[in-house]
């Protein structure tokens, strides 16, 4: 498998633990800022996750 895909399998992974802990959600920023990763990451992620049925966004 191809480091880039491993390594957006990590991000993807640290992002839904996060999010687990979160039952009222939180947002970009508050996801960014607690991950210390860049905005556009995490709502490309967040994308991800929502049309693979993993997370809602609301």
């Amino acid at each position: 498998m191809s480091r880039h895909i491993e390594e957006c399998r990590r991000e993807l992974a640290r992002v839904v633990d996060l999010l687990k802990g979160q039952p009222d959600g939180l947002s970009i920023t508050d996801i960014s800022k607690s991950l210390d990763m860049n905005r556009n990451s995490v709502s490309k992620y967040l994308n991800m996750l929502v049309i693979s049925g993993r997370v809602d966004m609301r």
